[in-house]
C-alpha cells in the first residue's frame, strides 16, 4: 500500500509498479476484503487513514464498494538498477491462512528475463538478511 499510495518510489530510490490505476484499484479492493475480515483492527485502520492522507487517488478508489483479490496478471515494474521490466505475476494463497506469496517471472530469453537475472546477481552480492 505504501509503495503505491505514499512517497513516489522514484524519489525513495526503490522499484515502482505502474500503471497505477490497475494495480491501485486491485490493491484497494483487496484491502477492503482484509478490513472486512478483521473489523476494528488498528493497524489496518491506520493504514487506510495513512493512504487517505497520502492522496494519489486512494480516497477515490476507497469510496467505491469494489471487493476483490488479485490472483495474477502482468506487472510493469520500474527498478532503479535495471529499468523497466514487464513481468508475469501470480499470487498463491495458502488455504486457511492469510498468507499470500507473490511470484514474478519473465519469458525466457527476453530483455525482462535478463533484467531479472541482473537483479539476482546483484542480490547475491548484497547483504539481504533480515
Amino acid at each position: 500500500m505504501r509503495a503505491v499510495f505514499a512517497t513516489p518510489p522514484s524519489e525513495a530510490g526503490r522499484a515502482s509498479l505502474f500503471p497505477f490505476a490497475a494495480d491501485g484499484a486491485a490493491l484497494v479492493a483487496d484491502l477492503r476484503l482484509t478490513r472486512a475480515a478483521y473489523p476494528g483492527e488498528k493497524e489496518i485502520e491506520d493504514l487506510v487513514e495513512e493512504a487517505r492522507r497520502a492522496g494519489a487517488g486512494f480516497g477515490e478508489l476507497w469510496a467505491t464498494a469494489t471487493l476483490g483479490t488479485r490472483l495474477g496478471g502482468t506487472k510493469r515494474v520500474r527498478h532503479p538498477l535495471v529499468g523497466e521490466l514487464v513481468l508475469d505475476s501470480d499470487v498463491l494463497k495458502v488455504p486457511d491462512h492469510d498468507m499470500r506469496i507473490m511470484t514474478f517471472t519473465a519469458e525466457p530469453g527476453t530483455p525482462d528475463a535478463e533484467g531479472l537475472d541482473r537483479l539476482r546477481a546483484a542480490a547475491e552480492g548484497a547483504d539481504v538478511s533480515v
